[in-house]
């Protein structure tokens, strides 16, 4: 850790991330590059903050997601009614219900995009109003559809 006056600064993370995003039709397409660069970039985020590759993800969102492992089929992943990841297209994300990690990942990369954040605003209400205000949200306060 660097330290200032006493005060913690920020730690030394090697995080390696590896990106193939694009659109295979339409090589000048980069749309579909934000949200993977934004999910994966959420994933360092919270190795980052926990200081732990292999740590838990983000309690409070498991806590408002429901997200825990399916007591009756270890491996796999539950949530609360109506509180699953969404993905692109509006409908519940099969990867982002992979584990907890990746429902984190995958709803993060959701509430930045500007074409998706309004989605789930009306969809996910709850989990868009975490991204906006928690404390241990990457967001704090930075609103991505402020129109609804």
């Amino acid at each position: 850790r660097y330290d200032y006056a006493g005060q913690a600064r920020g730690a030394e993370v090697l995080v390696s991330i590896s990106l193939a995003c694009g659109d295979p039709t339409n090589p000048n397409n980069f749309e579909l590059c934000q949200g993977v660069v934004t999910h994966e970039f959420t994933h360092a985020w919270e190795i980052t903050r926990d200081n732990d590759a292999y740590g838990p993800s983000n309690n409070s969102f498991n806590e408002l997601t429901g997200c825990q492992e399916n007591p009756e089929n270890p491996g796999t992943y539950i949530f609360s009614p109506n509180q699953t990841p969404l993905d692109a297209h509006g409908a519940p994300s099969g990867y982002g219900q992979t584990n907890c990690e990746e429902a984190f990942a995958v709803s993060s990369s959701i509430y930045s995009s500007s074409t998706q954040a309004c989605e789930m605003k009306s969809q996910r209400p709850a989990q868009y109003h975490w991204f906006l205000t928690d404390p241990n949200s990457p967001y704090q306060g930075h609103e991505y559809c402020p129109h609804i």
